[in-house]
């Protein structure tokens, strides 16, 4: 569990701007083969355009950054979106292990998580979870390359900034006594958005008091 840097986004550069191209301020003129008058008043020839290849080069390569870009902010949107556990029974034992941060009584720690994964309340959510549907998003799904990034490094930032603010919310006299946890790395190893079996490994590595 040392992947999370969770740290606040470096200033990105405008990945958006193109570099600067020299281009040729005269046409290419054809020659003209011996034979023909100098004095001649024949129209000017046509102006040939050219491409060059690092024109070509530079646009391809912001088409590229442009699709990934979008790529990495579709991740952004479902980390911040509406988490869905594998099942009502895994919503509850992840609500026993949110109780063991909070304090709470065991129904008023499901309210919290419910909250927490962005349902107006426990019922929302356990009539969600009796629907057939694909569960997570899941942090595991996230690859390192793009978890280091700092379009996906902002979004859970955010997300863990929110799940703080709605356990202080919830419960005031926490915010004190549980420092040490109400960090953005705390929530994280707290494990609420793995899949079940890190869960259980996030969970045994942090030895909270049962």
């Amino acid at each position: 569990m040392s992947r999370p840097q969770l740290k606040l986004p470096k200033k990105s550069i405008d990945r958006d701007t193109k570099p600067g191209l020299d281009t040729p301020t005269s046409p290419l003129m054809p020659s003209h083969v011996a034979g023909t008058s100098a004095s001649s008043t024949s129209s000017p020839s046509p102006t040939i355009t050219t491409v060059a290849p690092s024109s070509i080069s530079a646009d391809a390569k912001n088409v590229s950054l442009s699709v990934e870009k979008i790529r990495l902010e579709h991740i952004a949107t479902r980390i911040l979106g509406r988490f869905r556990p594998v099942s009502k029974d895994w919503f509850y034992t992840y609500a026993k292990a949110l109780r063991r941060v909070t304090n709470e009584p065991l129904n008023r720690s499901r309210e919290t998580l419910a909250k927490i994964y962005q349902y107006a309340n426990l019922n929302e959510i356990v009539q969600e979870l009796l629907q057939p549907g694909d569960a997570g998003p899941f942090d595991e799904d996230i690859s390192d390359d793009d978890w280091e990034t700092d379009i996906v490094q902002a979004a859970l930032v955010e997300r863990n900034k929110r799940t703080i603010e709605i356990i202080k919310s919830r419960n005031p006299a926490i915010a004190q006594d549980r420092n040490n946890l109400l960090t953005s790395d705390g929530i994280y190893y707290l494990g609420l958005f793995n899949t079940p079996p890190m869960h259980r490994i996030a969970l045994s590595e942090l030895g909270l008091p049962k």
